[in-house]
């Protein structure tokens, strides 16, 4: 369920949706349909003069119906707009239908505060697999973001990896505003689910030694029941490296397994720790590679996601 304190309490200051809506609808307006630009311009109007709960779920669900279903192409400029008007916030892999989803969401009255979450709650338990990705994927722009967080940590226990990962990737509200313990689940979670880590917005930031730990742990049991491991998690690790952690590296840097070999070359020289560094020095090419930038955490991860699906 959403926190919410009382209606009577100031209002917290809050994203300006004014400014979010008209960049959004100038996006659909390059692409929608006049059938169907007409269309979400009748229920926003229906919103403002006439609300009621059941057409606000209704006109939130039937945007799939009459908007495309393909990805949206952003410029470089409509990325950085994006990103002006919420800190953070990239709408890159948002469907057309997902955009007009949330120009609806964008238009809940939010003058009392308990009605608005007692609304969204109820939008949040009734929505479907596709709606439930709609509206995780945008959780940075909504009005009083900060008291999403056990709706987001509800989420992130799902089953269902899509809406797990419209939460996880891509995405930077977890990294501004879970606690330690939440975020060190959607990471741990993300190692678990085969989710590519790389595309956790503030993995290294929001590093802390409990999760280096974890992942430590995780790779040991792993080890233990002779499978493998994701090398890509050393990533969240290495910030917080400890001497267990150099013997992790140790064994990786000796595996016949190049991706563990240079994922463990990277671990080194982000950790910056003195023992980690000196375990380098056997292996020149691997250090040189990381030092002059031609292997790096994210053309390593998108190397190693490729060759899973070759």
């Amino acid at each position: 369920m959403l926190q919410h304190k009382s209606s009577m309490n100031p209002l917290p200051q809050h994203i300006p949706q004014k400014s979010i809506v008209a960049f959004l609808q100038s996006i659909l307006s390059q692409s929608a349909t006049p059938t169907a630009q007409q269309w979400l311009q009748e229920k926003l109007n229906s919103i403002h003069t006439d609300f009621s709960t059941r057409h606000f779920f209704i006109a939130f669900s039937a945007a799939f119906r009459f908007f495309e279903k393909e990805e949206i192409s952003f410029s470089t400029l409509q990325i950085q707009k994006a990103n002006e008007l919420c800190l953070g916030w990239n709408p890159k892999g948002m469907r057309a239908y997902e955009v007009a989803r949330l120009i609806i969401f964008l238009h809940l009255p939010t003058t009392d505060k308990g009605t608005y979450f007692e609304t969204v709650n109820k939008l949040f338990s009734a929505a479907d697999m596709g709606e439930l990705v709609s509206l995780y994927k945008s959780l940075i722009v909504y009005p009083y973001a900060e008291d999403y967080t056990l709706r987001t940590a509800e989420g992130i226990r799902t089953n269902i990896k899509n809406v797990f990962e419209a939460i996880a990737l891509d995405n930077p509200y977890p990294a501004k505003y879970l606690n330690e313990r939440q975020w060190n689940q959607l990471v741990l979670k993300s190692v678990f689910n085969g989710s590519p880590l790389y595309k956790i917005v503030g993995l290294e930031q929001r590093a802390n030694a409990t999760l280096s730990q974890q992942l430590s742990d995780y790779a040991h049991e792993r080890w233990a029941a002779g499978r493998t491991v994701n090398p890509e998690l050393w990533r969240a690790a290495a910030p917080f490296t400890n001497k267990a952690l150099i013997h992790d590296y140790q064994k990786l840097l000796t595996s016949e397994n190049n991706f563990e070999r240079q994922a463990a070359a990277l671990a080194c020289l982000q950790s910056q720790h003195p023992q980690a560094l000196a375990l380098l020095n056997p292996y020149p090419e691997l250090k040189n590679a990381v030092e002059n930038n031609s292997l790096t955490w994210d053309n390593f991860s998108i190397a190693w996601y490729q060759s899973l699906i070759q």
